[in-house]
């Protein structure tokens, strides 16, 4: 993807685009909450992700995003991706993939799966099309994954199978909460008209204690929204940027023949100024200089909008509707969608394609956002989503140690098992540190019993080793014949998405190193390394205490007692040796020494 020339924001949209998450935060209550996600990165997958505005609302809202994974199948959208974000894995079919052990260690899924098959005014077979092959291709993940929550954004035509999607939801996800919210952009203070719908599940176990049933995470869902809404402090036509150019409309001219019949349109747009009293005589034509549509249809509707309302004041209406259906707005801009052509009567020209991508919550004064306008979710409205989710959670038990899951291989088949929930038959005597260490992707090997030493796995029974090997965090290493475990002076289970490779304990030194090579490191290069961190840190402390002692000594020597003992020094110079001295060498060293150790308590004695 070409870097492109950097579009300016003025102060009022740079405020619009970045200054509503703390406000938000407020707003709802959720200031306390929130922080607790900022000791760590949240580590998120997303599908569908287009624009991924799911993961900008997250970052909007002071939240640090680990993003794990992302998936996507349109090609600008994957460059933008590729570009911009620089997930851990990339799927390029949602339903098509085989999942990777690091979506395992993910708090949540955000998706804005597609709504083709649910359009408002578009006949469809609904679920039963093609486009709804995401839908379930998602419910099968969450299915495998389990993650502690989800979220699925579509268009408000997903009500017409409402009475389909809630049971398929809770008979295919019966232990998560499920709740569905419906909101609208400019009802959370923004100039945009967007009705969204929201469908929000939590795992049942990470649920908030007041959250026992759907309709308790229905009903907090909804108080959180009616605490999010606010009338909006910004004006859309404050917002439109100075120097964007009209994207003009392409089309070839017109070919109808006058004898041909006239259009649809033109019964439409008669009947429109017959109820409205315009008089084709005195129709306003487009005015010189002004944005031409290659459209007949476009141009002419522009014309009978101008002639009723002016081209004097602020308004905005959708040219890519029918006339009968061209809603004159002056407060709020109507549904951005990839077929809308939002035309501004005082400026005479459309909407750009950056400027619909600020109006949804895009910076794009830092993100390279040319042909995503039509693959975005709106930010504000994401956000809300999160925080009416993160206040039905138990956030205690989200915390920077994990979320709970043990990936256990046996025999070469991959068991996925929860800890939490106690010790299946496999396992016995199963003890840790704390509870658990939930989050962390750890493989362990099917031996007598586990238990916690130094908060890092080890087998008493089977004699396996493991190690661990975690991102950007410092580790000590210390290995035992029967077992291996680390530990991080930085404090342990600080870091999600820890990387674990564990193998069934024995004599051969080979299937040890092959196990390492696999992971693309091996034992010797990680204890070359642990050896240079040690030498390297004790070498650093031995500098800055030399530095220390040069400054004190150097400080010392200005003042008066420093300068006595200096005096004194040089009038009692230590002991030389004469040629041809018969005197022992070793009575000569011993002198020298108890002058110097002399010498030395003098200076010090001075100092105090």
């Amino acid at each position: 993807r070409a870097p492109v020339e950097q579009q300016l924001l003025d102060p009022i949209q740079k405020h619009y685009v970045s200054g509503w998450g703390r406000t938000m935060l407020a707003r709802t209550g959720m200031r306390n909450a929130v922080r607790r996600f900022l000791d760590y990165d949240l580590p998120v997958m997303s599908d569908c992700s287009g624009a991924e505005g799911g993961l900008l609302a997250l970052k909007a809202l002071d939240i640090q995003v680990d993003h794990v994974s992302s998936c996507e199948s349109n090609h600008k959208a994957v460059e933008f991706i590729a570009k911009s974000f620089h997930p851990k894995v990339f799927y390029p079919d949602v339903c098509d993939r085989e999942l990777d052990e690091r979506n395992y260690g993910c708090v949540a899924l955000v998706a804005g799966f597609p709504c083709q098959f649910s359009r408002l005014r578009r006949e469809s077979q609904l679920l039963e099309e093609e486009d709804a092959k995401p839908f379930f291709a998602i419910i099968e993940t969450l299915k495998s994954l389990k993650l502690p929550l989800y979220i699925l954004e579509n268009v408000l035509g997903i009500r017409k199978c409402m009475h389909i999607i809630k049971p398929l939801l809770r008979r295919q996800l019966p232990g998560y909460y499920h709740a569905v919210l419906q909101l609208n952009a400019k009802d959370l203070g923004d100039v945009v008209s967007r009705p969204r719908v929201y469908f929000i599940g939590i795992l049942r176990k990470y649920a908030g204690p007041t959250i026992g049933s759907h309709d308790d995470l229905q009903a907090q869902i909804s108080y959180i929204l009616r605490k999010a809404q606010s009338e909006s402090t910004f004006r859309w036509r404050d917002l439109v940027l100075e120097d964007a150019s009209g994207e003009a409309e392409g089309g070839m001219p017109s070919k109808r023949r006058p004898t041909d019949p006239c259009p649809k349109w033109c019964h439409i747009h008669w009947k429109f100024m017959k109820d409205h009293k315009v008089n084709p005589k005195k129709l306003k034509h487009s005015v010189k200089g002004r944005q031409a549509f290659g459209d007949q249809r476009r141009r002419h509707a522009v014309d009978v909008m101008a002639t009723l309302h002016g081209e004097e004041k602020p308004r905005i209406l959708n040219v890519s509707q029918q006339l009968d259906r061209m809603h004159i707005r002056k407060n709020c801009i109507g549904c951005l969608t990839p077929g809308s052509s939002m035309y501004m009567l005082h400026l005479g020209r459309s909407l750009s394609g950056l400027e619909m991508m600020l109006f949804q919550g895009f910076d794009i004064s830092q993100l390279n956002l040319h042909g995503m306008d039509d693959k975005a979710m709106h930010i504000r409205s994401a956000g809300v989503a999160w925080l009416a989710a993160f206040s039905a959670m138990d956030l205690s038990r989200c915390g920077s140690d994990g979320l709970g899951f043990v990936s256990r291989f046996m025999t070469g088949d991959v068991v996925m098992m929860d800890v939490a929930s106690g010790v299946d038959v496999g396992m016995m005597d199963f003890a840790m540190w704390d509870s658990v260490i939930p989050g962390d992707m750890v493989m362990i090997c099917d031996g007598f019993g586990f238990v916690s030493r130094f908060r890092g796995f080890g087998s008493d029974g089977c004699g396996f080793k493991c190690c661990f090997m975690t991102r950007d965090v410092d580790l000590e290493v210390a290995w035992r014949a029967d077992v291996g475990y680390a530990t991080s002076g930085s404090g342990w289970l600080r870091w999600i998405s820890t990387v674990a490779m564990v193998f069934h304990g024995d004599e051969d030194s080979d299937s040890e190193e092959d196990a390492y090579q696999r992971n693309g490191k091996s034992k010797k290069r990680i204890a070359n390394a642990m050896k240079k961190r040690c030498c390297a840190q004790k070498c650093k402390k031995q500098l800055v205490f030399k530095m220390v002692r040069f400054l004190v000594s150097s400080f010392w020597s200005l003042t008066k007692g420093g300068q006595d003992a200096l005096l004194w020094s040089m009038q009692n110079p230590l002991w030389v040796p004469e040629e041809g001295s018969d005197e022992d060498e070793e009575s000569h060293s011993s002198s020298i020494a108890k002058k110097t150790v002399a010498v030395s308590w003098h200076l010090e004695g001075a100092a105090g």
